[in-house]
């Protein structure tokens, strides 16, 4: 029912006879949609998808184009309950052995094992229209804006048009004529309410776990080697991901995007930053990655310069930050782990980098080899405004000696 549900939800009207569909209309987008999609979803939701991604890049097929997740991913969900506990990659299926010719007969000949005998239907995900408005496009601001407006105009209508065939069918009787209109007011504004609530909390709950999401499955796209990355692999990445971002979720903010390869078995990470608009993932498939969030009207021509005012600001921190860390790095740098170094580090810069600098995290990475020396691998992707950018890194490298590691640390501040 809901695997194509993208060619008909945005073109969504409501019938004029009222009285056919008001009560159909209370069932579907309030009754059956009571709570709104919470955090925990969005993560169920994103770890799915991820989820499905992998297993998309096992199958064989001669056309390589990866098709819109979204289209199915509500039968998906109705298949794979628990993605991380699930063990599909590790079954010898059919569907991973057979060669297709794209994708779309892939993915039938996938679902229709991994049902067995059941029918979509009797594995529906759930029957909440507002929850598969949000779903079939990924938390998309733009189009589940474009619903609730084209729903708000069509209520519009329909309390007109309503009140009208109301007044002919009543008009010799005004006690019933006011108790229907009366219903008809309270099951619009009901609709309205409901409706307007639920998509924005869902919004809401996309941060940060359906960003996270995205960037994952850009990694799995385009970098599946892991040990063997190029550089304008993470700046592609990185990049384009960060284009994608400002759709999803709540409107009005841009966004920040650190991508680190982490492979290597003599390395540490350490981040801080508040989880409101920070968000920091360890090894994540490979990488060490870092989305941050800044509040920003890209219409608001006023709050884009009071912005580049606090960039120009933190940068200037970032700059007395960086003379502290070239000077007493030299004493820190050997000391037994990037947490004690941090700490040690922070006693000597003598400010709290989040309450007195106002930075909204900070993260420092460090890889440690004998011959060669290290160098960590990674790509920043900060909001530019004007000629400055969202994102600080600063670097200390030491040498090292003929019994001491190279070390090679880097230092990122985030707006």
């Amino acid at each position: 029912m809901y695997r194509h549900i993208e060619k008909y939800w945005d073109k969504f009207e409501i019938h004029p006879w009222w009285s056919d569909y008001r009560k159909d209309l209370v069932f579907w987008l309030v009754n059956e949609c009571p709570n709104a999609l919470t955090p925990t979803d969005a993560q169920k939701i994103a770890d799915h998808r991820v989820y499905f991604m992998q297993i998309l890049l096992r199958l064989q097929v001669k056309n390589k184009t990866i098709p819109d997740l979204d289209i199915y991913l509500a039968e998906f969900l109705s298949i794979v309950k628990e993605p991380l506990t699930s063990n599909i990659l590790n079954r010898q299926l059919y569907s991973f052995t057979n060669q297709f010719k794209n994708y779309d007969n892939a993915i039938e000949a996938l679902f229709i094992e991994l049902r067995g005998k059941r029918s979509f239907e009797q594995v529906a995900y759930d029957y909440c229209f507002l929850k598969h408005v949000v779903l079939s496009k990924n938390f998309n601001n733009l189009p589940v804006m474009a619903f609730a407006s084209k729903l708000h105009n069509e209520l519009i209508k329909l309390t007109y048009l309503a009140a009208t065939c109301t007044t002919v069918k009543y008009k010799e009787g005004a006690k019933n004529k006011t108790w229907s209109e009366k219903e008809i007011v309270n099951d619009v504004n009901r609709i309205a309410t409901h409706v307007s609530q639920y998509l924005n909390d869902s919004l809401i709950s996309a941060w940060p776990q359906i960003h996270n999401g995205i960037l994952k499955e850009q990694i799995l796209l385009n970098m599946s080697n892991q040990t063997n990355v190029a550089q304008n692999q993470l700046k592609s990445v990185a990049n384009f991901t960060r284009s994608l971002l400002p759709n999803i979720g709540l409107p009005n903010y841009v966004y920040d995007i650190l991508i680190v390869q982490a492979t290597g078995h003599k390395r540490e990470s350490y981040f801080e930053g508040a989880g409101t608009n920070c968000y920091f993932n360890r090894r994540n498939n490979g990488f060490d990655t870092i989305i941050s969030r800044i509040p920003l009207d890209s219409a608001d021509h006023h709050g884009k310069f009071r912005l580049w005012q606090i960039i120009e600001k933190q940068r200037a921190a970032a700059a007395e930050v960086n003379r502290t860390i070239q000077f007493e790095m030299n004493n820190l740098y050997a000391d037994s782990t990037l947490p004690i170094i941090a700490d040690s580090l922070k006693g000597k810069i003598g400010k709290d980098i989040l309450a007195d600098y106002k930075f909204r995290c900070w993260a420092i990475i460090r890889e440690w080899k004998w011959m060669p020396c290290p160098e960590i691998k990674f790509w920043s992707s900060p909001y530019q405004l004007y000629d400055s950018e969202s994102i600080t890194a600063l670097s200390y490298k030491n040498k090292g000696s003929f019994t001491q590691d190279c070390e090679d640390f880097r230092f990122f501040f985030f707006v």
